[in-house]
């Protein structure tokens, strides 16, 4: 697999299990059987699988960054992204490299999907219960990125009517722009309650002078 396909096969999974859901995520912890899995993966993984790893890691790391507004908010603006991000990236890296190894044992590959697997995600609703959502209010700044979409979505329109010639990238990022406030707002003007951390950078996939991953 190469890292596109990589990238492919997590997010797949990822949507599988979760859905559209956006939030804090809970991860199982790490025991001694997914450790030892961990050791036999150094054995058989090459260099070339390697560097196809690194790339796929990092590309369906800002896919989840991007897909959660409060994350995407905050690297946008220079903060590292929530702990959690970090977290579920070593369920991931695992998962990867269960699918990455060719000739892994049932019992190791389950072992290496598992924590992504059975990685769960609480809501900001879950999170903050009783607290009530932002308002409909032209003052709030996702409000009005939410008419911002809604008026680039017409503007494309309008231009298409006009000239007879199809607006179909206005009208997608008019979209793009209206979901992005859309999912903002529903989030709530709160401050979160996750850590910073710094950046996932591929960590467990080198390999040192030693021959480890």
């Amino acid at each position: 697999m190469n890292g596109a396909e990589i990238n492919s096969r997590l997010q797949a999974v990822f949507l599988e299990i979760h859905g559209d859901r956006a939030g804090t995520f809970k991860v199982p912890a790490v025991d001694e059987s997914i450790s030892k899995a961990r050791q036999k993966a150094r054995e058989f993984i090459t260099t070339e699988q390697r560097v196809d790893l690194t790339e796929g890691l990092e590309a369906f790391r800002s896919w989840l960054i991007d897909r959660d507004p409060e994350a995407a908010e905050r690297v946008a603006a220079g903060r590292p992204p929530p702990q959690d991000i970090g977290t579920v990236m070593h369920a991931a890296e695992d998962y990867a490299v269960a699918e990455t190894w060719e000739d892994i044992n049932f019992d190791d590959a389950s072992l290496l999907k598992s924590r992504l697997e059975k990685t769960a995600i609480e809501t900001f609703e879950e999170r903050n219960p009783g607290l009530k959502r932002a308002p409909l209010r032209l003052r709030n700044r996702n409000v009005r990125t939410m008419l911002s979409g809604i008026f680039v979505v017409l503007l494309a329109s309008g231009f298409t009517a006009a000239t007879g010639i199809g607006a179909m990238l206005g009208t997608v990022v008019g979209v793009s722009i209206f979901v992005f406030g859309f999912r903002s707002w529903r989030i709530g003007a709160t401050v979160s309650n996750i850590n910073e951390v710094s950046v996932f950078k591929g960590g467990k996939i080198q390999r040192d002078e030693r021959g480890s991953l």
